[in-house]
């Protein structure tokens, strides 16, 4: 796994984490069914 996370630069990371909260509100407006 670290390997893996060594092997991904910045920003795939920063994209990642800043499309968190987007998917949530899928999920939540979905009554939680993914």
């Amino acid at each position: 796994l670290q390997t893996w996370i060594a092997s991904k630069d910045e920003s795939f990371f920063r994209d990642g984490i800043r499309k968190l909260p987007e998917k949530w509100e899928k999920v939540v407006a979905s009554d939680g069914k993914y």
